[in-house]
């Protein structure tokens, strides 16, 4: 997982390492259980590698499976790095893959993560993955 999350810091995070991705998916049940970190990493990740194949349905998907763990397990956090990216994730769906009315809504988000301390270990900044995010559908919209 860590050399995925790696490939996507590099860009390189397509078709090639989607295979690997897709190997590693397999696994995700058995992560399933996992309140520690790792099943909520490789549903971030996978969110990381379908928005850049620009499949939104799928992302939809993932963002319901994190939806429902932070509803389950992190709803009494509030201000931890790990819930403030996962309520960012959510507005992805919510103002419909729209980076500019995304970014309106998530400012004051944004800037909750960028000050807050994180609980454990990160493999990317929580912050520089959400600017990732940022330019995945920003590129997206300027190829429309």
């Amino acid at each position: 997982m860590f050399g995925l999350y790696l490939t996507f810091a590099n860009g390189q995070l397509h078709h090639q390492s989607g295979d690997a991705l897709n190997e590693f998916l397999k696994v995700i049940p058995l992560y399933s259980k996992d309140k520690a970190g790792y099943y909520v990493a490789a549903l971030i990740l996978h969110v990381l590698y379908l928005l850049q194949q620009h499949d939104q349905r799928s992302v939809g998907n993932r963002l319901d499976a994190l939806r429902t763990y932070r509803q389950r397990y992190l709803k009494e956090l509030g201000t931890e790095p790990e819930n403030i990216f996962l309520r960012l994730l959510l507005l992805i769906e919510s103002q419909s893959f729209d980076p500019i009315k995304i970014e309106l809504k998530a400012r004051p988000l944004v800037e909750e993560l960028r000050s807050a301390v994180s609980s454990g270990p990160q493999i990317l900044p929580y912050p520089y993955l959400w600017d990732r995010i940022i330019l995945i559908l920003k590129e997206k919209r300027s190829r429309r």
